[in-house]
């Protein structure tokens, strides 16, 4: 199994704090992407893909720092143009033997990847309702997955449960997902989050939720995010 960082994004609502790409900003010393490396290493993680987009060349000569981890860099130059779904199908070829999917604007405790690969479903990482926007997603009474949404104004925050940006797959998932992502590109649907290529198909194939409720982790959009996850982690 590899792990998939998705890290292409300018990240506009963010360069109030830096010009740099959003994984490579530091809270409590920590660069996200430095976190997410060093969480993916302690499970034994020896090969990640790495989709980039947005000075790229900086997460590269940062990457250079972790020797002990095979780091694969996909390019793209359409990261302004399109959203995380096609980030996802240009490493497309890495989800046939199964990946753990990461959000590069996520922050996170090790304890959170280490519920999420316990599990034995295809799963997602969520939590309960939280001051954040983002993919809210309902189940059923077993935590199947029934419906995913993209809500951008908190009040209209239905209950449910709050993506938090990082997903497990296994082979087959992978594959179909694979397959899914080159249907959406071929109709020219890139401009979409990967979420939403999964919401179309969710009767093709179960994904659960992995509670991670009582967890420290934080998503880092914009620059009232980015003070909270300070104060978290600080």
């Amino acid at each position: 199994m590899k792990a998939i960082i998705l890290a292409a994004g300018e990240g506009n609502r963010i360069k109030g704090i830096t010009n740099k790409p959003k994984c490579l900003l530091e809270i409590a010393g920590l660069s996200l992407l430095e976190n997410a490396l060093s969480c993916l290493s302690r499970e034994g993680f020896q090969e990640v893909i790495l989709v980039v987009g947005y000075r790229a060349e900086l997460i590269k000569e940062f990457g250079n720092n972790f020797e002990d981890m095979k780091l694969t860099y996909i390019e793209t130059t359409l990261y302004r143009t399109t959203n995380n779904m096609f980030s996802l199908y240009l490493a497309r070829e890495h989800l046939y033997d199964g990946a753990v999917i990461l959000e590069g604007d996520v922050l996170f405790e090790p304890l959170i990847l280490k519920r999420l690969l316990d599990s034995q479903q295809d799963c997602w990482a969520v939590d309960n309702f939280v001051n954040l926007d983002g993919a809210m997603l309902t189940t059923d009474q077993e935590g199947k997955i029934t419906k995913i949404e993209i809500i951008r104004e908190i009040s209209t925050f239905p209950q449910g449960h709050k993506s938090v940006g990082i997903i497990r797959v296994s082979s087959d998932m992978g594959a179909k997902i694979a397959s899914w992502l080159d249907e959406d590109v071929r109709r020219d649907d890139t401009r979409i989050y990967y979420d939403l290529v999964l919401a179309k198909r969710l009767d093709k194939h179960p994904i659960y939720i992995c509670d991670i409720a009582g967890l420290k982790w934080a998503e880092i959009d914009n620059e009232e995010d980015y003070r909270k996850a300070q104060l978290l982690f600080g």
